[in-house]
């Protein structure tokens, strides 16, 4: 998992201030054989990616955008929100936001997601006043993803966690009286 907008010129980690938006982005690779045609005949029957993200970050539930790419980086393909994949939700306001992004069965069938080398699932997330203003930052981890073969033989590649910090300022105030 990348941090998109970064204001420090790094992937894993940026600083901002209460309700700016932080651009993330997961990349995982297609999962099989690197030979495409061995690929297509040992097809996957799941594919989901998991995420947890810190109370401090809200999410932009509408922001996903998932899409195929080839070994170069080269978008190859943009799914279709309930037709190729689902995403599942939970957030309750002040609490940790957890989440799923699933290829569905139907699309996993289809040869296109053979041809790719990764999938790159890009969302958002807005900082709120939950966010921690220490030096632990407000994380954002990419749990794992998970998939299944035709034999139901399940596999699971964790991911990594990436940091928006944001400081506080103390101010007091005097009265001159």
């Amino acid at each position: 998992k990348t941090i998109t907008n970064s204001t420090k010129d790094n992937v894993n980690f940026t600083d901002v201030s209460l309700g700016d938006t932080v651009n993330f982005e997961i990349e995982a690779s297609r999962v099989g054989s690197a030979n495409v045609v061995e690929s297509k005949n040992c097809k996957i029957n799941s594919y989901v990616v998991s995420d947890i993200m810190e109370s401090g970050l809200t999410l932009n539930q509408d922001s996903f955008v998932v899409t195929l790419e080839d070994i170069d980086g080269n978008t190859l393909a943009t799914l279709e929100n309930t037709t190729d994949y689902v995403v599942n939700i939970v957030a309750n306001e002040g609490a940790d936001t957890t989440f799923t992004v699933a290829l569905t069965p139907e699309y996993l069938a289809q040869d296109e997601f053979y041809s790719s080398a990764n999938v790159v699932i890009a969302y958002s997330a807005v900082l709120n006043k939950y966010s921690t203003r220490e030096f632990d930052g407000n994380y954002n981890t990419a749990t794992d993803l998970t998939y299944s073969n035709k034999t139901n033989v399940t596999s699971t590649v964790e991911g990594n966690t990436v940091y928006a910090y944001t400081f506080g300022i103390e101010v007091n105030k005097y009265d001159d009286a």
